[in-house]
C-alpha cells in the first residue's frame, strides 16, 4: 500500500498542469483572432473612404466636363451670369463684384445616390484665361447645404495659359 499512496502523492502537484495550458492556448488563439479581426475592421474602413473619395472625384469630373463643354459647345464665356447646362439640367451661375462665377448641381448615379458638384471660374488678367476649380463631394448639395458632417471633397484646378477661343 506504500507505494500506492507514494504514486498518487507524486502524481498530485501535476493535475492543474492540463487546465493550465488549455487556458494559455485558447487565451492565445483568441488574441490572435482579435487582432486578425481589428486588422479586418481597419482595412474595410479604408476601403469603404476610397469609394467616397472615388464617388468625390467623379463629382468633381463632372464639374469639369460641364465648365469645358459650356465653354466650347454653348460658347459661354463666364464674365455675365449665364446659365450652364449640366448633368441635363440647367444651371444658373451666381456671380459676384470680383469676377468669381460659381454654380453647383447633382449628379445623380445610376443607382439613385446623389453626389454635389461645385464649380468656380476666377477670370485672369487676360480674357480668356481663366481659373477653373472644381470640387466634388460624395453627397448631394442639399446634404451640403444642411450642415452634413464627414463629407469627403475632392478639387480638380484648371487653368488656361492661352485664351480660349469661343
Amino acid at each position: 500500500m506504500k507505494i500506492i499512496t507514494s504514486y498518487f502523492i507524486d502524481t498530485m502537484p501535476k493535475k492543474g498542469i492540463a487546465l493550465l495550458l488549455a487556458v494559455l492556448i485558447s487565451s492565445l488563439a483568441l488574441s490572435a483572432s482579435l487582432s486578425i479581426f481589428a486588422l479586418l475592421f481597419d482595412q474595410l474602413t479604408f476601403a469603404g473612404t476610397a469609394h467616397e473619395s472615388v464617388v468625390a472625384f467623379f463629382a468633381a469630373n463632372a464639374a469639369a466636363e460641364c465648365v469645358y463643354f459650356s465653354h466650347h459647345i454653348d460658347k459661354l464665356s463666364f464674365t455675365t451670369t449665364e446659365q450652364v447646362r449640366c448633368n441635363g439640367t440647367t444651371v444658373p451661375i451666381v456671380g459676384d463684384d470680383a469676377g468669381e462665377r460659381k454654380f453647383n448641381f447633382d449628379v445623380v448615379y445610376s443607382d439613385g445616390r446623389k453626389a454635389c458638384a461645385q464649380a468656380s471660374i476666377y477670370p485672369g488678367g487676360i480674357p480668356g484665361r481663366n481659373t477653373f476649380i472644381m470640387r466634388g463631394n460624395n453627397v448631394s448639395c442639399d446634404a451640403i447645404a444642411a450642415g452634413a458632417s464627414n463629407v469627403i471633397q475632392r478639387v480638380i484646378e484648371t487653368r488656361n495659359l492661352e485664351p480660349l477661343s469661343p
